[in-house]
């Protein structure tokens, strides 16, 4: 998950990083939100009022359950 406004990680980089992974035939799936910047659900609260940070969390609890089996 990845804030289209965070000067961390830019868009740019993400791109990149997406990139290496496809070349390197690393399953992955990168989404994308425009809107938000760094760290947009840090705030748990927040992922039961902005669906940018609810959809971001269910997915990585999604994320979660596939890879600790």
């Amino acid at each position: 998950m990845f804030g289209g406004r965070d000067q961390q990680f830019p868009p740019k980089i993400v791109d990149e990083f997406e990139t290496l992974l496809s070349t390197k035939r690393i399953p992955h799936t990168i989404k994308r939100y425009p809107t938000q910047g760094h760290a947009f659900i840090t705030d748990l609260a927040a992922t039961r009022d902005q669906e940018d940070a609810k959809d971001a969390w269910q997915g990585f609890l999604s994320f979660l359950k596939r890879s600790l089996k």
